[in-house]
Formats: structure tokens, sequence, C-alpha cells
């Protein structure tokens, strides 16, 4: 899925929701194949040790299996997720990903990692194009005030 400096994303992803977006960036940062217990992935993307949280991750693993995102097998509590390539492939630089995921997002930005980095996806992928943030909105599925935000706050 690309050298170990990129990370590949689709374009498809853009539309889903936090949740489900947020466990396919896991895996794509982790070359596209990951093996390991949820701990692991509730680490990586900052969440506290909380019953709710895992939660949340086993069901967005459980949608993003059904809609075909990704390959699933669960051997007690060990996971092996994969990534099923969709048709328009984004690549962006690991280092990138990286500085959207560890920048702290103050209260003025008020956006979340996630949102930035599917704006970054969004304008990478459309960097030729002159676009309002209605249309990028409608592309991330969000709204334009968030998109504004995200779009400051890569700045």
């Amino acid at each position: 899925m690309g050298c170990s400096n990129e990370l590949t994303f689709y374009d498809e992803w853009l539309l889903l929701d936090k949740n489900d977006f947020r466990i396919l960036a896991f895996i794509a940062y982790q070359k596209g194949d990951f093996t390991g217990a949820i701990t692991d992935i509730r680490n990586f993307l900052g969440l506290s040790k909380q019953a709710s949280h895992n939660q949340k991750i086993k069901e967005s693993i459980a949608n993003l299996t059904e809609q075909q995102y990704i390959e699933c097998s669960q051997s007690g509590n060990t996971y092996t997720l994969h990534i099923n390539p969709k048709e328009t492939q984004i690549v962006i630089k690991r280092e990138h990903f990286d500085i959207i995921k560890s920048k702290n997002y103050n209260i003025e930005d008020s956006v979340s990692w996630e949102m930035v980095l599917k704006t970054y996806i969004y304008l990478l992928q459309h960097n030729e194009e002159l676009l309002t943030n209605q249309e990028i909105a409608e592309a991330v599925d969000s709204s334009e005030s968030t998109v504004s935000t995200a779009q400051k706050a890569l700045k």
C-alpha cells in the first residue's frame, strides 16, 4: 500500500462518519494491515480506557466489515484487519498525517484531527481546482463552518 513514508487513503472514505474514518486511518497508518487488540487501536487514537470507547471501535470494525471497507477476523481479543482497496487512491506523506494527528487543536479551532485530515486529503486530491467550502463540506460530509475551521487549522 505504498512505501513506508506514505499512507494510502481512498476518496470513498471521505463520506464516512468520524468513528469509521478514524479506524480506516489507523489501519492505513499500519500500511493497510493490523493485528492486535482493541486497546492498541484505542491508544493510537488517544482515547481513554472506557468501555464506551471500546464499544464504538468494535461497532466501527463491524460496520466497515459489513460495508466491505475492511476484512476482519478475530481470535479471542486479537483482531486482524485488512483494508479492501477502493477505486480512487490518495497517497499522503506519513509525516503530514503525524502532524495533523498530533497537533493540539485548541478551543478556538474546535475541530477534530479526523476532520482536518479529511479536508487535507480532499484538498490534496483537488489541488488544481478552485473549491468553495460548500463543495468541500459536501464531499467530506460536514458543515461549511467545520471545513473552514479545518482549513484554518491546516495553515
